[in-house]
């Protein structure tokens, strides 16, 4: 079998989430059974295109997720089976947030993944982006803080809000010339903690 060119790295497909503005608090079950279709439509168009390894690759029925009270995931869990093997990694959420991809596989078993997950990520912002008060709004992690604006926003605050600022899934609207942009809490660094 000729060798497989991926069509970006497991990287880009994390990059792209957190690019996007996502997080874990974004994702019901609901959301991963669309997940669901997209792999499954991706992994049967690259069993008859030859692109995996056996044309036998399938998305299994068991996967495993826990949530919050409120319905988002805190992990989950997704496998593959084949002729030959049961239950591999498809894509798992893991509860510390790293997102993982197939780390069994090889491009050729991987690529369908990957653009079926990179189509997933750019439903959930436009699902995410149908929700914001103002189509116009810029996502801003956090703990990568690029405007004079967030600063000067934060000199107004007293202890306790910047407090609640840092943990992680608050989110919050600030106008910074005439744009809405919406930070999201992350892990924040130890120098945004001091401030």
């Amino acid at each position: 079998m000729a060798r497989v060119e991926p069509i970006c790295s497991n990287q880009d497909c994390r990059d792209r989430f957190a690019q996007f503005g996502l997080t874990y608090d974004d994702i019901t079950e609901g959301d991963i059974l669309a997940l669901v279709m997209l792999l499954n439509r991706e992994i049967r168009k690259s069993n008859k295109a030859g692109e995996t390894s056996v044309n036998t690759t399938r998305l299994s029925s068991k996967m495993t997720i826990k949530h919050k009270p409120t319905g988002q995931i805190t992990e989950c869990y997704l496998f593959m089976n084949s002729h030959y093997y049961t239950q591999r990694e498809c894509i798992s959420f893991n509860k510390d947030g790293f997102i993982g991809f197939a780390g069994w596989a090889d491009d050729g078993n991987t690529n369908p993944i990957r653009r079926a997950f990179l189509e997933w990520c750019g439903l959930m912002a436009a699902q995410k982006a149908a929700t914001w008060p103002d189509h116009g709004t810029i996502t801003i992690p956090l703990s990568e803080p690029s405007t004079a604006e967030m600063l000067k926003f934060m000199e107004r605050l007293d202890a306790e809000q910047r407090r609640q600022m840092f943990e992680p899934g608050n989110r919050f609207f600030l106008e910074c010339g005439g744009r809405k942009i919406e930070y999201v809490a992350q892990e924040a660094r130890n120098e945004l903690r001091r401030i």
